[in-house]
């Protein structure tokens, strides 16, 4: 009886030990993404389960991430049909996003965060990395991305939802979501990273496998980590709120 309640002692520890780090890990995480302001432009294909590879998207993102509130917003750049389109979401204090979408000067029009913008696999929501700030985070032990060794965090919500991440250095190099069945919904995976200005260690190229098979290439070929957003940038957002 002493042995055994000794070892439900020593299971409670761990599980809290586990917990701890968890949070701490998720801490770091939302730190390292901690901007005033940063611009990437991007080369982005779609390659379908077929096998078919579409032409080079370059788009845009410009943002701003504090620790109660995100914004981001992705801009068309090219091919025509979709230069001028914008994207832009938020995350609330609340930990509520809201994102919209618009076309050259036309207004704003509310928007899916959970859907992929300029028909890929890019998706709002992935951006803001929510998942960080949930109650629930829980350190799984570790594991490798590419070639690199990476700590897991599984951070979990109360609707179901679970997100495993392979953390180094504050960067996830391998990111899975979850559904309520435990079924993967999507998956990010970072092929190569670079090193910026301030000596961050950020991902330079990237792929998005979505749950049908489909894949998004993404390649970060310019950007500014210390990015003055021009003033009234998010004003489409603060237009949305009234």
């Amino acid at each position: 009886m002493r042995k055994l309640l000794s070892l439900t002692f020593l299971l409670f520890a761990i599980e809290g030990h586990c917990a701890s780090t968890g949070k701490i890990l998720a801490e770091e995480a939302m730190d390292a993404k901690l901007s005033e302001g940063f611009e990437a432009r991007m080369n982005v294909y779609v390659v379908e389960n077929s096998g078919k590879r579409t032409f080079p998207m370059k788009i845009a993102l410009i943002g701003a991430f504090g620790r109660e509130r995100q914004r981001i917003i992705a801009r068309g750049i090219s091919p025509a049909s979709i230069h001028d389109k914008f994207y832009a979401a938020e995350r609330s204090p609340s930990g509520k996003i809201r994102a919209v979408s618009w076309d050259g000067t036309g207004n704003a029009a509310p928007f899916d965060a959970g859907k992929g913008i300029f028909s890929s696999g890019i998706v709002l929501r992935d951006l803001l990395s929510p998942w960080f700030s949930w109650a629930n985070q829980r350190e799984e032990g570790s594991s490798e991305a590419g070639d690199i060794r990476c700590t897991l965090l599984l951070s979990r919500n109360g609707e179901g939802e679970s997100v495993e991440s392979c953390l180094d250095h504050g960067l996830s190099l391998r990111t899975r979501m979850f559904g309520k069945e435990r079924s993967e919904i999507r998956s990010i995976q970072v092929k190569e990273t670079m090193k910026t200005g301030s000596g961050r260690i950020a991902a330079r190229k990237l792929s998005v496998r979505e749950q049908g098979g489909r894949t998004t290439e993404i390649e970060a070929y310019a950007g500014d980590e210390e990015y003055r957003i021009p003033p009234g940038a998010f004003s489409r957002l603060d237009g949305a709120e009234k």
